[in-house]
């Protein structure tokens, strides 16, 4: 018999009160909850005796639902979720939008994009499978890496529908129009007219859909909403450079894709509507991109223009570090935020380019440039770092040593060799749980690796793995495994990292860093010292003060290395691991007494040794862990990278200078 009778949720205030309601009456009973918003865990409290638990929403919009456990001494936990909760924060711009007359609006349609056709910036793609079935309908993805989408003629789309997998990812780009803008292309290259009939009923379709304010809100209130509607400007503007030459055809939804744009454009306008990221410079250059459609003499072009310079000017100082980096923790993130950066200076008029203004954004963009060839790999291929896939650049590699400090961001690198150290951050965007991690790679070959980036859906399964630290080369709390960074950092506050020394040596390098809990109950650093050519020492110390803490959870420590896809790797005696691959052959030694556990691709009891260098595919990997228990745990490992290398052969100067900070640990005084 079930003993949770339901589990309640009421918005009072902006705020959730939840009660879990009982078909009986226990003693010692305990309860926790767990708060989602859009299908995603957002909150996780602690047990306690209460069956009552307020969650502040703080007003973001989203649909919530919580789900109630309750826990009895030696029996199975029970939980049950509660009925659904609409948030909803949004303002309406409906009235604040300028109210233009239908005539007004009229008179400047059909004074805008009248001029020679010119390809918006990132235009789409024509469909790669452009043949219908026998049943009259075309199957395409409605965006790169995102579900399908079967249309024909006359076909009807669910504009509400929800998703298997990637729920938010899928209806972001259903509802950007982005599957339309596809078909225009189509219809560009083949000038069959099915292509252009089914992108025209598909907008008509939407803009009757969006006639309620009810469906409005949801269109304006999705998750990465920003992102959807700047691309959703584009194949609007697309659609009216298209139909420019059968006005009478399209008269009637030429002006209502008109009226709908320029709704967009006010909503993108909106300060409440932007936000300082890789989304923000989206919506600046639909904004940019827009206002050259208009009249020179229109008051729509020289707002749109004005907004979207002022905003990028900002934007720029601010995402990108004095050393150059981009904020969003990514080499991948931050080559696509160059990219968005150097579209958007395609679209400054001449004399903006001149101006002082400019003139900085340029050099910031020169600066960017120049740290992505420092950060890439000697093929000219963007590391796996953090929440990133394998990018090949066409771009020369500056084959040297470089270090972003207020980045948290580190590469030890010459014509062979790579190793990369990620420790420390100025913003949380695209963070995984990374912090301490490295990847190296040597002669081409993938050494040690972060495990890529595989889903946008992180709750569960490899997408969650991928974001945890359970797929990263570094140093952690076995408590840590499988967790989200955001469920670490509500727990234990933000996790404060850096690297504080990073200096060349006679025979190498040697990279120090460190990262701490806010709340002071993990405190792990990390010492690596590189002897060229081939050899790599690393030191971790890690501490687990549960004192600080109220929370219980184990003081087990791992340090933690996935290895390439490549690489295989066995124990050949008791801490002494070869390792063989690509042409490459080394050996790795532990000098600690914790043992190793050699796992690849284990899904049972809990999924480790995985990687994703193409986003959407998951591989196999060996993953070798060491264990502590130790109060204070350290761990020191060598790694010689040539065939048949024992310890004589490992450098002295590295072993004298490590073995201090180990003895400290190990050897109390």
């Amino acid at each position: 018999m079930k003993r949770i009778q339901k589990v309640q949720a009421e918005l009072i205030n902006g705020k959730i009160n939840c009660l879990i309601l009982l078909n009986e009456s226990l003693e010692n009973a305990q309860f926790a909850y767990y708060i989602f918003r859009n299908n995603e865990r957002i909150h996780t409290s602690r047990y306690s005796p209460s069956p009552s638990f307020n969650f502040d929403t703080k007003k973001i919009t989203g649909n919530y639902q919580v789900a109630g456990f309750l826990k009895i001494a030696k029996e199975p936990v029970e939980f049950e979720k509660s009925n659904w909760i609409f948030v909803n924060s949004y303002k309406s711009h409906h009235n604040k939008l300028p109210q233009e007359s239908p005539q007004d609006l009229t008179t400047k349609s059909n004074h805008s994009f009248s001029q020679t056709f010119t390809k918006i910036p990132q235009d789409f793609a024509p469909l790669t499978n452009q043949n219908f079935n026998e049943n009259g309908f075309l199957r395409f993805p409605l965006a790169k890496y995102c579900e399908e989408i079967e249309l024909g003629e006359l076909t009807r789309i669910d504009w509400r529908r929800k998703f298997k997998s990637n729920n938010n990812s899928n209806v972001l780009w259903l509802l950007s129009l982005n599957f339309a803008g596809c078909l225009l292309s189509t219809f560009e290259l083949n000038r069959k007219p099915i292509f252009l009939s089914i992108a025209t009923q598909s907008i008509e379709s939407f803009l009757q859909f969006v006639t309620t304010p009810e469906n409005r809100l949801y269109v304006e209130s999705i998750p990465s909403g920003d992102h959807s509607t700047a691309t959703r400007v584009n194949v609007l503007i697309k659609y009216l450079q298209i139909t420019h030459n059968s006005k009478t055809e399209h008269k009637d939804i030429r002006f209502r894709v008109y009226s709908e744009l320029y709704r967009c454009l006010e909503w993108l306008s909106s300060d409440e509507n932007f936000h300082e990221s890789n989304h923000g410079l989206m919506c600046n250059i639909a904004l940019a991109t827009a206002s050259h459609f208009f009249s020179s003499s229109s008051d729509l072009r020289k707002k749109y223009y004005s907004i979207s310079t002022s905003r990028t000017l900002s934007l720029a100082t601010k995402a990108f570090c004095k050393d150059g980096l981009c904020n969003e923790n990514t080499i991948g993130y931050h080559n696509y935020n160059l990219e968005l950066y150097q579209i958007f200076c395609n679209l400054l008029d001449t004399e903006e380019l001149i101006s002082p203004e400019f003139s900085n954004l340029r050099n910031i963009i020169n600066r960017a440039e120049i740290s992505l060839r420092h950060c890439i790999r000697q093929d000219g291929s963007i590391p796996p770092v953090g929440d990133s896939p394998v990018i090949l650049l066409n771009k020369t590699s500056i084959n040297q040593s470089k270090i972003f400090p207020d980045s948290g961001f580190a590469v030890v690198k010459n014509d062979d060799f790579y190793l990369s150290l990620q420790c420390g951050s100025r913003a949380e965007t695209h963070k995984q749980m990374d912090d301490s991690s490295i990847t190296l790679r040597y002669k081409g070959v993938d050494i040690l690796i972060d495990a890529g980036s595989y889903s946008y859906d992180r709750e569960a399964g490899f997408g969650r793995y991928v974001d945890s630290a359970t797929a990263h080369s570094g140093i952690y709390p076995v408590a840590f495994d499988h967790q989200r960074r955001i469920e670490i950092i509500k727990t234990f506050g933000r996790i404060l990292g850096s690297i504080d020394y990073f200096c060349e040596t006679d025979s190498g390098f040697e990279v120090k860093c460190h990262y701490t809990t806010q709340d002071g109950t993990v405190s792990a650093t990390r010492t690596i010292i590189v002897c060229w050519p081939d050899e790599i020492w690393i030191n971790d110390i890690i501490k687990i003060d549960k004192a600080s803490s109220s929370w219980e959870f184990s003081e087990a420590k791992v340090q933690r290395f996935l290895f390439g896809p490549s690489i295989m790797i066995n124990q050949s005696d008791p801490g002494v691991f070869t390792l063989h691959g690509g042409g490459i052959s080394g050996s790795l030694f532990s000098l600690s007494s914790a043992g190793g556990r050699l796992v690849f691709g284990q899904t049972e009891p809990d999924i480790r040794g995985w990687h994703s260098i193409k986003f959407g595919k998951i591989l196999e990997n060996s993953c070798l862990e060491f264990i502590s228990t130790d109060p204070v745990a350290s761990f020191t490992v060598a790694l010689k990278l040539s065939e048949g290398a024992t310890m004589s052969q490992l450098s002295s100067h590295a072993f004298e200078r490590l073995s201090p900070i180990a003895c400290k640990v190990q050897c109390p005084s």
